[in-house]
Parts: C-alpha cells; sequence; structure tokens
C-alpha cells in the first residue's frame, strides 16, 4: 500500500515532471534570459517564436503549430511531447539563478511500464470549441535496466490555458493519468498539474490585464464566476479554471476510454488529484462527471463503456486548491462528492476568504520558516516537507514514501541556484551521466533559438542605449556562426569535444558579457544532446565552459 495523500502530492509532482521534460527549451521556457529592463528584446524574441513553429505540429502551443487560431497576447510557451520519460530527471530554469529538478520517487517510476501522450491532431477541427480530435500517441516502453517490472501505465493530456472571451489558448501538458494496478484490479489516478511561469510580478500583471503567461491568465480569471450546466445545475464555478478543464476533458476521456479496452472492465476506483491550479482543475473534472448534464449524472451521458465506472464514488485530493465555485456549488458538490483538500496554515491562496472551499480540509501546521516569502508556503516541496512530517506525527504509516531530506536520491522536488549546482548533486546521487538520454533532439532546439536570439541582437532596439550597427551585426554574425556549426557538423569525438566546444564559445564570448555566457551554456546542452556519450561533468575541467555554467 501507499500512504495516500503523500502519494497523490507524488502523482502531482509527476505531472509537474512531465510538463517540464516537454519544454523546448528548459533552459530559458519563458524567455527571462531577455527580459532586459528598457528594451524590447523579451517581446522582440516572442514575436519571432509565434512565426518560428508556424504549421510545424511536432511542436505545440501557440495554436498556429497546429493551423488553429492563435492569440499574440500570450506568451508562446512552447512544447514537444516526444521527450517524455518519467523514469528519468527533468529539469528547467524558470528564471534565472533559479533552477527545478525533479525526480519521482522509485516508489511510483519503477511500476511504471510505459507512458504514452494523448494530444490534438493538427487540421483535426478546433479544441477551443472541442471539434478537434484527441489522439493517443504510440508509446515509450520503460527501458531496460530501469524499474521492478511493474506494470502500470502513465498516459500524458494536453489542454489549454490562457483564453479570455473565448480568445485562443495555448496548449501545453496539462496532466497525467495513471493507470495502477494491484492485486488483480486496477485504479485510474487523474493529476492536474498547477502554474508554471517565469517572473511571478510580470506574470500577475499581465494575467490580470488577459496577456502575458496563459496558465496566470487562466488564474487571474477566478474571480468571474458563471452558471453553467456543464459543471453543475446548482450554484457557479469559477469561468478560468472552467474554460480550461474544458479543453483537457476530451483527451482525458480519449485517454480512459483506451485504458478500458486495455482492461476489458472498469478500474475499481478512481482518483482525482491537482496542486494548485490543478487542483482547481480537478474540483471542477471531478464535478462534469458526477454533477454536470453533458457527461453526468454519475457519468452517465459518458461515451463508450465509460458510464460503467464507479463515478459515484470518485475520490477527490487537492494540494493548496484555490477556490473553484460559489456557495450553491459548494453545498451540492460536498452532499455529493468525496473530497479532501489538503493546505499548509499561511498559504495566501488557500487562505483566501472571498469564496466557498470544497471538501474536509486537512490543516498542515509548521514553524514560519519561509519568511519574507510566504508564496513558499504554496510551493509542492514544502508543502510535502510539511505533510510528511504530520503524516509521522500521526502515526501513519511511511514504509517507501522518500521523506524531506533533500539529499534524499528520491526527493522528487529540489531548488538549486545554478545548473553546475543541480548536476553535482544530482550526479553524486545518480552517478555521471545522469543527463544523458533527456535532451532527445535538443541540439536542432537550441539552433532554432540561436537563429531567433541573433534575429533579434540584431535589431537595435533589442538594447538599453545606442549601438553601433556594425558592433549590432557582428553580434548577430558570431551567434549564426555558432549555430550554424552547431547544426551541420557531426559530433567530435569525446575527448576532443569540450575543446571543439570552447572554440565556438569564445566566438560568441568575443561579442557578448553575461548574454554571452547564456548562449554558451545553451549549446554546451545542444553538444550532450548530439553526442550522448558525453558526459556533463567532461565541460567543468576546461576554463572557457567553466565560466559559462549557470
Amino acid at each position: 500500500m501507499y500512504h495516500e495523500l503523500l502519494y497523490h502530492l507524488d502523482l502531482c509532482i509527476l505531472a509537474y515532471h512531465q510538463y517540464t521534460q516537454s519544454l523546448v527549451w528548459p533552459f530559458d521556457p519563458y524567455y527571462e534570459r531577455l527580459a532586459l529592463k528598457g528594451s524590447s528584446r523579451r517581446e522582440n524574441f516572442m514575436t519571432q517564436v509565434r512565426t518560428l513553429f508556424l504549421g510545424n505540429s511536432a511542436y505545440h502551443g501557440p495554436g498556429n503549430t497546429h493551423g488553429w487560431a492563435v492569440n499574440n497576447a500570450l506568451d508562446p510557451i512552447v512544447s514537444r511531447y516526444d521527450r517524455l520519460h518519467p523514469w528519468r530527471i527533468a529539469f528547467c530554469s524558470p528564471e534565472p539563478g533559479n533552477w527545478l529538478c525533479y525526480k519521482l520517487p522509485t516508489y511510483i517510476t519503477d511500476r511504471i511500464a510505459s507512458v504514452a501522450m494523448c494530444s490534438y491532431q493538427a487540421g483535426a477541427g478546433n479544441p477551443n470549441n472541442a471539434t478537434a480530435a484527441a489522439q493517443i500517441q504510440a508509446a515509450v516502453a520503460r527501458p531496460l535496466g530501469i524499474g521492478g517490472g511493474g506494470a502500470d501505465r502513465l498516459y500524458n493530456f494536453e489542454g489549454g490555458t490562457g483564453t479570455i472571451n473565448g480568445t485562443p489558448n495555448v496548449w501545453s501538458l496539462m496532466g497525467c493519468v495513471l493507470e495502477r494496478h494491484h492485486g488483480g484490479t486496477y485504479d485510474v489516478h487523474i493529476a492536474f498539474r498547477g502554474s508554471r511561469s517565469g517572473s511571478g510580478a510580470r506574470a500577475l500583471t499581465f494575467g490580470l490585464a488577459g496577456k502575458g503567461n496563459p496558465d496566470w491568465v487562466t488564474d487571474m480569471d477566478f474571480n468571474t464566476v458563471v452558471q453553467d450546466n456543464y459543471f453543475s445545475v446548482h450554484g457557479s464555478v469559477c469561468r478560468g479554471f472552467s474554460r480550461s478543464v474544458k479543453t483537457s476533458i476530451p483527451s482525458i476521456l480519449t485517454i480512459l476510454q483506451h485504458i478500458h479496452a486495455q482492461n476489458g472492465a472498469p478500474p475499481a476506483n478512481i482518483y482525482v488529484t491537482g496542486h494548485s491550479l490543478g487542483g482547481a482543475l480537478a474540483t471542477q473534472f471531478a464535478t462534469a462527471m458526477v454533477l454536470g448534464t453533458t457527461h453526468g449524472p454519475d457519468g452517465a451521458n459518458l461515451p463508450g463503456n465509460l458510464p460503467t465506472w464507479p463515478w459515484r464514488n470518485v475520490k477527490l485530493i487537492t494540494f493548496s486548491a484555490p477556490v473553484a465555485g460559489g456557495k450553491s456549488f459548494h453545498r451540492q458538490f460536498n452532499s455529493r462528492i468525496f473530497c479532501r483538500r489538503v493546505v499548509l496554515s499561511q498559504d495566501p491562496i488557500t487562505q483566501d476568504k472571498r469564496g466557498y472551499h470544497v471538501g474536509s480540509e486537512v490543516y498542515v501546521t509548521g514553524e514560519n520558516t519561509f519568511n519574507p516569502v510566504p508564496l513558499a508556503y504554496h510551493e509542492p516541496m514544502n508543502v510535502r516537507e510539511r505533510l510528511y512530517r504530520k503524516a509521522g506525527q500521526w502515526g501513519d504509516a511511511l514504509a517507501n514514501v522518500p521523506g524531506p531530506n533533500k539529499n534524499h536520491v528520491d526527493f522528487p522536488w529540489k531548488v538549486y541556484d545554478s545548473f553546475r549546482a543541480l548536476y553535482q548533486a544530482e550526479a553524486s546521487l545518480h552517478g555521471a551521466g545522469v543527463l544523458n538520454g533527456m535532451l532527445t533532439g535538443l541540439d536542432g532546439d537550441v539552433v532554432r533559438y540561436l537563429g531567433t536570439i541573433a534575429a533579434v541582437l540584431g535589431d537595435s532596439g533589442a538594447y538599453k542605449s545606442f549601438i553601433r550597427d556594425s558592433k549590432v551585426t557582428a553580434r548577430s554574425t558570431s551567434i549564426m556562426t555558432a549555430s550554424h556549426h552547431m547544426g551541420n557538423t557531426a559530433a567530435v569525438a569525446l575527448a576532443a569535444a569540450p575543446n571543439a566546444l570552447a572554440a565556438e564559445v569564445q566566438l560568441v564570448r568575443a561579442q557578448f558579457g553575461e548574454v554571452g555566457k547564456h548562449l554558451s551554456f545553451a549549446l554546451m546542452l545542444a553538444e550532450l544532446a548530439r553526442n550522448p556519450a558525453l558526459d556533463f561533468g567532461a565541460f567543468i575541467p576546461n576554463a572557457t565552459l567553466n565560466e559559462c555554467i549557470q
């Protein structure tokens, strides 16, 4: 068995993990490295990105990658779904000086036999109006030598955030469905991720105006409530969450029908979970299945064999979730749906008194160690640490559940102030080569990134003060030279790789200061991607490269 609350919080972290692995540019997913105050550099870069992947259905994010409408007021965060690997670590840098690393506990990943993605197909309608077809891509099997031979299957699903008054979403991996086998039967666990962004201050300010980071646009639309029988004939739901979860439901139902076909019978139990924004989406998903008129009541109007599933007994577990609906909604929900809502004391999101929370509250207290940053109480790693300690005080069984020691090999969510610190810590836990195999295709994406940077830095508007045209041209040319070389030459021998890369780095560093370090670091990750046998540790002894490791 497992500890129900900690297990589902770890599944929420799994949803974040899979989303992070899908980011095209994990070293700068939200373009914060380009946010030079007083210049238009970041905005110009995003303008280029909106056309860079036009009509390229291998990528996801802005609608125009799939031939749908695009909302240019939203940040064009780009994903690809062929790097999903729950057995490996995932990392990204939301903003400078902040590196996140995810490594899921083996008590979950050792049981996973395969992973697949369910996404919307290009040119097949439009998921903004529920006319697109969701399709499960070919599953990737667990590599040999990893795991304990479990039969669980993991499916990720796509959805949208950022819509305002019918405007198009940005599309991304919104969560996962775990088919967990035990004792001759199986359970289904549906987990929604929460919001992700770079600068929180910008995301909040722009989100209130209906632009910027798409997750935060959805978050900031929670204040408006609407009556929608899709979710319940009783009361109102928060509009931003309801618009978002509707875009995920077709892909989730496609997965559930596939699971039923694979097993030939309904699951014993259905669990729905989510953290933060994900908690609100999980709440409204469960409501739509049980109380809504489109798919409910109790799943009666679902497609295929899904009406035979135990929707009446669905179990909802949320973490740090905001309010999802109004007073009448709250009353009807609590009378029909089992829910436990885990909250950390002093979390500003869950302490909001402007609405009606649902479910039975599990209130986790602890010492005030996060001042002066109260939002730290909202982060999953801190919720998990406090919940684990409380579970021990409650006398709960915690065998095989990794504790709050952040140096534990299985601690699922870690924060580092540099990539060097991340690599050295994770390599000491998991061995050299910890990054190998997880950067599939990144070399080509780095070439695209550098080419876009070159176009932006070739514009004098990218600088705060006057700069000569000849200097602008030289900077753009140096990036294009390195980019062209990376995209058109084969990987060199392992022993020669650091010195060969250092020569490319020197071309870039000759033209740039601190920005040059970032561009050079991207080149290092690209070299790892095209030379999988190379370990990142080989770069550290090279003085030129070591100086650029962020």
